[in-house]
């Protein structure tokens, strides 16, 4: 069979029938080499072998014959994943260098070794004994049932594995796998694409449990999990927010269980420990014993937030500064800038003051990042009462997602969110409600109730109605 002359791009793979100076794909230049591929015979091109045919009816296919799922020994990133591991499935652990990924996967594989399941821990960045030092580290027991192994070749791995498939293959990470018959350079997009579908094939053939971990850069691009996350059956998102020693681990694709799933861990020296409240966790005691032995404080809210349906306390601390003749910047700490530009032009709008030619900076406390809108009315409580000098009670928690009309509109999960906020102690819950549906109602109610107050708000152009 004659072969035909393609120009492939070394870095993803990109083949086309032309030479060009940048791939119309990853945009490289100067990557685009010439190779040969077999030209169509009769048509059609070559038979390439994949899975055979599993077919057959449905009842065939009842709960005793359906994958099981298997304990972690961290509960809540179980309860997240939808009940634990499930057979047969390739797992996808991302998130940025240094975020704590070999340390969860290798307390994981500790901790189901020690409940008798069969472990391998395969690493392409390590020798065996620097594994081995961190098992020892994370008070890891020794275990016949726990094994090892160093290298990049991923078929010799599989191979071996084949003979007897553990229950768990954690392999770290995915960027320094290889194969022997690939021509792409190490950590390029279209080999760990093929990598990737090996150890898909694997898990699914043995019914093994596949964890594999992947760097991932400020942009998403380095090769790492965002090419492979249409390939793998879960895909967990590592993330550590501002404060330094939490880490929050959310469930971005599931396909076998819930989606938008989160649960919270603290890095400690044995390793990472699971955050059981994280409302407690984030903020200090010293700070809310503070803050709530005072009566009120301008530029302080609180909310409760949601995320991967857990409810958790959010304080929101906002700061206006004095007005220039220069346009204010804007700076947000734990929210989108987009988002607190939207409502700063809310507030302008609603309440008729002008924050142009003033410094805005909105911070959550206790370093975490919120995508929740149902936290806007509290960052505009804060905002409003930073930018006209009265007292937000500290009592109260403001739950509502505020349109660009300024009406408040109820969260998601209000119910779960009021008995939270009660649990915690507040004594007063603002939502959308009869009488208030509008931003300017509550502003109103809580200026009525402010002590009088010296006029500090003079520099601000206009005032709330």
């Amino acid at each position: 069979m004659k072969s035909t002359v393609i120009f492939r791009c070394g870095p993803c793979g990109r083949e086309t029938p032309k030479w060009a100076g940048q791939c119309p794909d990853c945009g490289a230049w100067n990557s685009l080499q010439e190779a040969s591929a077999p030209a169509r015979a009769g048509g059609r091109y070559p038979r390439r072998p994949g899975p055979a045919l599993d077919l057959g009816p449905y009842e065939s296919a009842g709960p005793s014959a359906r994958p099981r799922r298997h304990a972690t020994g961290f509960p809540r990133f179980d309860a997240a994943l939808g009940g634990g591991l499930l057979e047969g499935s390739l797992v996808l652990l991302g998130g940025s260098p240094g975020v704590g990924k070999s340390t969860l996967a290798n307390q994981i594989a500790g901790r189901m070794s020690a409940a008798g399941q069969s472990v391998w821990i395969v690493s392409g960045e390590e020798e065996r004994g620097q594994v081995a030092e961190r098992l020892s580290r994370l008070g890891t027991p020794v275990s016949d049932t726990l094994w090892l192994g160093c290298g990049a070749e991923i078929d010799s791995f599989l191979e071996e594995a084949s003979r007897k498939p553990p229950s768990l293959l954690v392999v770290d990470s995915i960027q320094t796998m290889t194969l022997a018959e690939a021509l792409y350079a190490p950590g390029s997009p279209a080999l760990i694409r093929m990598v990737t579908a090996r150890l898909l094939g694997f898990a699914k053939r043995t019914k093994t449990m596949v964890l594999v971990l992947g760097h991932v850069t400020k942009e998403g691009t380095l090769a790492g999990p965002k090419h492979l996350e249409h390939m793998v059956d879960v895909v967990l998102e590592m993330e550590k927010p501002r404060a330094e020693e939490f880490r929050t681990l959310r469930v971005a694709k599931n396909r076998f269980g819930p989606t938008n799933q989160i649960a919270v861990f603290r890095m400690q020296g044995g390793g990472l420990a699971e955050v059981a409240d994280p409302s407690a966790a984030f903020l200090s005691a010293q700070w809310r014993e503070r803050v709530s032995a005072e009566a009120g404080r301008a530029g302080l809210a609180s909310a409760i937030a949601m995320d991967g349906g857990q409810p958790f306390l959010v304080q929101v601390e906002a700061l206006v500064g004095a007005r220039k003749m220069a346009p204010g910047r804007r700076a947000a700490l734990g929210v989108a800038r987009s988002r607190l530009e939207l409502l700063i032009a809310v507030l302008e709008k609603t309440l008729g003051v002008d924050l142009g030619f003033t410094d805005v900076y909105v911070s959550l406390l206790g370093g975490i990042t919120v995508r929740d809108t149902g936290v806007d009315l509290a960052i505009l409580m804060a905002l409003g009462s930073a930018a006209l000098g009265f007292p937000v009670p500290t009592h109260c928690v403001f739950l509502g997602e505020v349109s660009l009309s300024g009406d408040v509109l109820s969260p998601k999960d209000l119910e779960l969110r009021v008995r939270q906020a009660k649990s915690l102690g507040f004594s007063q819950v603002s939502h959308p409600q009869t009488g208030f549906l509008q931003l300017r109602d509550f502003f109103s109610s809580l200026r009525a109730a402010a002590p009088a107050r010296p006029a500090r708000t003079a520099a601000l152009k206009g005032t709330a109605s």
